[in-house]
């Protein structure tokens, strides 16, 4: 449970750093009923990369471990 709590936490270290620092930007020039919403779509479109990219990843390792593609010696 707590290496899935570590790697959660990790995954969504990148999209929080993206939010808080869209946030403070943004909070210079908009309200903050525009800030909020503008801040959590960049933290949403980079975990549905991360996302991607996991999926892409883990094709790829499926593939590449896949036992009928091995020949018999």
């Amino acid at each position: 449970m707590l290496g899935q709590l570590l790697a959660f936490l990790v995954a969504l270290l990148p999209a929080a750093v993206l939010f808080i620092g869209l946030f403070v930007v943004l909070k210079m020039f908009l309200t903050l009923s525009l800030v909020i919403p503008l801040a959590a779509l960049a933290a949403a479109i980079v975990l549905g990369l991360e996302a991607a990219f996991g999926l892409m990843w883990l094709g790829w390792l499926f593939e590449r471990f896949d036992l009928s593609a091995e020949s018999i010696p």
